[in-house]
C-alpha cells in the first residue's frame, strides 16, 4: 500500500500545482487541481481499498471537486487552509455513507488534513512548496480511512 499512496501523493502534488500556477495553456489552469485531484483521490479509493460503489466515488469525487475549489475566503475573509483541509477530508462521507470506510476514520482523516494544510501554509510561505504539499496530503492521508 505504500507505493500506491507515494504515487498518488506525487500526482496529487503536481496536479495541484498545476491548478494553482494560472495563466498560460489549459494545464495551468484551477481546474487541473479541482478535477484532476479529485479523480486521483477517487481513483485512490479504489486502487487502495477496493471500494466498487460508485455512488460513492460519484458523490466523492463531486464533493472533493466543489472543496477544492475554494478556499473559503469569501466566508472568512481570508484564505482558510484549515477549514479548506477539514472540509476536503470530509467530502469523502459518500464513502462512509456506503460502509465502504467507517465515520470515524472519515472524522479523524478530516481533522489531519486540515491540521495539516493550516500547519504546512503557515509554516512554508513558496507557492509551490505550499500547493504540493497541500495536493500531497490528499493522498498521505488515505490510509487513515
Amino acid at each position: 500500500m505504500t507505493l500506491k499512496v507515494i504515487i498518488l501523493m506525487i500526482l496529487n502534488a503536481i496536479l495541484y500545482r498545476l491548478g494553482g500556477k494560472g495563466g498560460g495553456p489549459w494545464y495551468f489552469n484551477t481546474k487541473m487541481r479541482d478535477v484532476g485531484c479529485a479523480l486521483v483521490t477517487c481513483f485512490g479509493m479504489f486502487w487502495i481499498y477496493g471500494v466498487t460503489t460508485w455512488w460513492a466515488h460519484a458523490l466523492g469525487f463531486a464533493a472533493l471537486f466543489a472543496c477544492l475549489c475554494t478556499y473559503w475566503d469569501s466566508f472568512f475573509g481570508y484564505d482558510n487552509f484549515f477549514f479548506h483541509g477539514f472540509m476536503c477530508g470530509v467530502a469523502f462521507a459518500p464513502y462512509a455513507m456506503s460502509g465502504d470506510v467507517t465515520w470515524l476514520g472519515v472524522l479523524i482523516r478530516a481533522g489531519a488534513l486540515g491540521l495539516f494544510m493550516w500547519a504546512w501554509c503557515g509554516f512554508f510561505k513558496n507557492d509551490v512548496v505550499e500547493e504540493t504539499g497541500r495536493g500531497a496530503s490528499l493522498a498521505m492521508t488515505l490510509p487513515i480511512l
